[in-house]
């Protein structure tokens, strides 16, 4: 689960490991260049952009409008936390992908019909094989084991999915599918697919 510290001005961002959480703005993940324009489009707490990054709470000193992408629930002095119920799973199953220029992923993630849970923005075509969607899909993730620099996580599904990991993507990174390396992605701009 992570964190969305909003304008707190005497707040250490690496706090939220105290609680074992991950902060989405701090040294987990590494800001890199790719990432400080994604959360730059991103202008208020409930931004779709903080449900693809897996934004589950909000900690604020401001109180802020309540609605069905974010709830009050813990006040603790001058300090409120809101719930996100719209963040999505840090590895999760995504059914179709639309290539895009950064700049355009940029502005399309800020359409309200944009969806992250059914698309991921990528910058070049998967070389994956794509299956004609005849059903619903269903698609569930798994995550095995995890310590920072390793992900493995074991993914089922009735069609072609990409996982897109809300993690920063970094160059060095490698993917295996059941022992094999496969490419990888860079997803709306910043994360991995």
């Amino acid at each position: 689960q992570r964190v969305l510290v909003w304008d707190i001005q005497n707040y250490n961002e690496n706090q939220a490991t105290d609680a074992h959480l991950t902060s989405v703005t701090a040294y987990n993940p590494l800001q890199l260049g790719t990432y400080a324009p994604l959360l730059a489009q991103a202008q208020t707490p409930q931004a779709k952009i903080y449900d693809l990054l897996g934004v589950s709470y909000v900690v604020t000193e401001q109180p802020l409008p309540e609605d069905e992408a974010l709830r009050l629930i813990h006040q603790a002095g001058a300090v409120l936390i809101y719930e996100r119920p719209s963040g999505l799973p840090v590895a999760r199953l995504v059914p179709s992908a639309q290539v895009l220029s950064d700049q355009s992923a940029l502005a399309q993630m800020t359409q309200a019909e944009f969806d992250p849970s059914q698309v991921v923005l990528v910058s070049e075509t998967p070389d994956c094989v794509r299956d004609e969607l005849t059903a619903p899909f269903i698609g569930e993730t798994q995550v095995v084991t995890h310590y920072p620099g390793y992900w493995q996580v074991e993914t089922h599904s009735n069609a072609w999915s990409l996982l897109v990991m809300s993690e920063t993507a970094y160059s060095g990174w490698r993917v295996t599918v059941d022992g094999q390396d496969e490419p990888w992605y860079t997803a709306y701009t910043a994360v991995r697919a």
